[in-house]
C-alpha cells in the first residue's frame, strides 16, 4: 500500500517533496484525513510554493467541507506566488459554498484566464451544443477575454 511504503521512506527522508505529496494524498484518498492534514502541513512548511501539495490539500479541505480553512490555505498559496488555475478554481468553489458569490466569481474568472480554452471544451460543449433540426452542429462559440 502506498501509504505504508511512503511512511517507511519518510522515516529516512522527512523532507522529500515527492514522498510527502504521495503520502498525504494516499492518506486523503483512504479517508485518513487527520493524518493527511498533518503530512500536508509538514510538507507546506518546507515547500510553501508546491503546487501539488497546495492543490491536494485544498481538495481535501473542500472534500471535508472545511471551506474557511480551504480559503485560508489557498490564499496563503496565492500570496506565496502559487497562481495556477486549480488553486484559483478551488478558491472559487470554497467561496461559492460559503455563499460568497462575488468572491467566487472573481476567482472562477481568474482561473479561467489561466486555463487554455481548448481544455475547457469538455465543460463548454454540453452547454453550447444545440441540435439544429436533424443536424448536429454546435452554436457559435466565442471566448471572453
Amino acid at each position: 500500500m502506498v501509504e505504508d511504503e511512503t511512511d517507511e521512506l519518510l522515516q529516512d527522508d522527512k523532507k522529500n517533496l515527492i514522498l510527502l505529496t504521495l503520502n498525504a494524498s494516499a492518506c486523503a484518498n483512504l479517508n485518513k484525513y487527520q493524518k493527511a492534514e498533518k503530512v500536508f502541513q509538514i510538507g507546506l512548511s518546507n515547500y510553501p510554493k508546491s503546487e501539488d501539495l497546495n492543490n491536494n490539500y485544498l481538495n481535501l479541505l473542500i472534500k471535508k467541507n472545511d471551506f474557511e480553512k480551504a480559503i485560508e490555505i489557498a490564499e496563503k498559496a496565492v500570496n506565496a506566488g502559487v497562481t495556477n488555475s486549480n488553486i484559483l478554481n478551488g478558491l472559487g468553489l470554497a467561496y461559492s459554498n460559503l455563499n460568497k458569490i462575488d468572491n467566487a466569481i472573481e476567482y472562477f474568472k481568474k482561473s479561467l484566464k489561466l486555463t487554455h480554452p481548448i481544455s475547457m471544451l469538455h465543460i463548454i460543449w454540453p452547454i453550447v451544443y444545440e441540435p439544429k433540426s436533424n443536424s448536429k452542429r454546435p452554436k457559435n462559440i466565442t471566448m471572453m477575454h
